[in-house]
């Protein structure tokens, strides 16, 4: 098996402050494995998952409990060293972005 990757970037930018989700799957000689790197302006999180996490609809891309689709993203992560929770919903040309909040374990952002 060759060495590939794949994944979505997403990026959500105001005047004052950038949330980026990138939801990726990695395959490296006999192993696969996904993740998702959570990126803002002050520091960057990868949170890695295993292969089975993955899943692909027609309309929307799973890892874990995190959705991405056409109408938006719903994230939930809990690590030692990130926690987040929140919604992104795309209707018609309006986008409503919900974060509960980013919590970094190590020096780094607040954002709610």
């Amino acid at each position: 098996m060759y060495n590939s990757f794949y994944g979505w970037y997403l990026k959500c930018q105001s005047d004052t402050q950038t949330l980026a989700v990138i939801p990726a799957v990695h395959n490296t000689r006999n192993k696969r494995t996904c993740s998702i790197q959570v990126i803002t302006d002050d520091d960057a999180w990868t949170v890695t998952f295993t292969a089975d996490s993955f899943q692909r609809t027609r309309r929307n891309i799973f890892i874990g409990e995190n959705r991405f689709g056409e109408k938006g993203i719903h994230l939930t992560i809990h690590t030692p060293q990130l926690t987040i929770r929140g919604n992104m919903c795309i209707n018609g040309k309006n986008i409503l972005f919900r974060i509960h909040g980013i919590l970094g374990r190590r020096p780094g952002p607040v954002i709610s």
